[in-house]
């Protein structure tokens, strides 16, 4: 799974805290779901794309261990909690599900 960030103004110091906690109750959800985040980075210069819409601050992989853990983990109640903080921390945000496909 790809997540694709976009925080609320970095003046404003609600964003960080909501941020923060969101991420402080997903990760025992992930671990949970037995997912794990295998990358994190910060967007610094978009390429190709449309620079007055298509602007995000990280770019996160997480990789579970189905697509129905994804879907437990995410339907679940207690996750919910999560979202609040998740939603009010973020202008935007893109999730993309991807699969893995052989190098060669």
């Amino acid at each position: 799974m790809a997540d694709v960030p976009l925080y609320r103004s970095p003046a404003d110091r609600s964003r960080t805290v909501r941020c923060c906690r969101y991420e402080e109750i997903a990760s025992r959800h992930l671990a949970k779901a037995g997912a794990r985040i295998t990358w994190i980075g910060a967007a610094r210069h978009l390429v190709i794309g449309d620079p007055d819409t298509d602007t995000w601050d990280a770019v996160a992989l997480v990789a579970y261990p189905s697509r129905e853990a994804f879907l437990d983990m995410v339907t679940a109640t207690a996750y919910g909690q999560a979202l609040e903080h998740r939603e009010r921390g973020l202008a935007g945000t893109v999730l993309i599900c991807c699969t893995e496909l052989p190098l060669d």
